[in-house]
């Protein structure tokens, strides 16, 4: 893993974020350990990954993770008690995620080769507050937190979507200003921003 890695090219760097560990400034994270799109593995695959990267992290961090980022923020539903046996407590899901759950069709009427069809318009029924609110999902008779990441925010941040050119706010200090106004105007209990890359 690229954090294994860290540990022999750049010890200086694994010391400081252990420092910021220590300090309570930092909380790692645990993950898939090769940086694996776990809902498309085999069960047992997925369930040695993230085994693998959780006790990576705790003997590195001497920490145990009570927080999950899915690679890619590819997530599914059987993730939840695989996390809850590690004592993972919390999740981050990607906000289009809700905003695609919360979607609400509607028909609009339309010509079509002389003919009056309807076509579907599906529009998304989520408020921007509902983006920066805790959540928990359940999977049986188990649950974890979640927090949703804003995507929108999260690739204005980093500029770095798919196709992007990597100049996102944080690379501007005038775009940075306008990013932090933004931000300080939501209503909401969380923001969650994060890249994946």
């Amino acid at each position: 893993s690229l954090l294994d890695r860290l540990l022999k090219l750049n010890p200086e760097f694994v010391s400081e974020v252990t420092a910021l560990t220590d300090d309570g400034l930092l909380e790692p994270l645990a993950s898939g350990y090769n940086h694996p799109l776990l809902p498309i593995l085999p069960y047992e695959s997925a369930v040695r990954h993230v085994k693998r990267d959780y006790e990576s992290k705790r003997q590195i961090f001497d920490v145990e993770p009570t927080g999950f980022w899915p690679t890619d923020l590819g997530w599914t539903h059987w993730m939840v008690p695989l996390l809850c046996d590690l004592g993972i407590e919390w999740t981050v899901i990607d906000s289009p995620s809700l905003i695609k759950a919360n979607s609400l069709p509607a028909w609009t009427s339309a010509e079509e080769s002389g003919l009056s069809v309807l076509t579907p318009d599906v529009a998304a029924k989520t408020a921007v507050r509902e983006l920066h609110m805790p959540y928990s999902t359940a999977f049986g008779e188990r649950s974890l937190g979640v927090l949703l990441r804003d995507h929108e925010r999260s690739v204005s941040l980093f500029g770095s979507e798919l196709g992007g050119d990597g100049n996102g706010a944080l690379y501007d200090v005038g775009q940075l200003n306008s990013f932090v106004e933004d931000l300080l105007s939501l209503d909401g209990d969380v923001v969650l921003l994060g890249e994946d890359g």
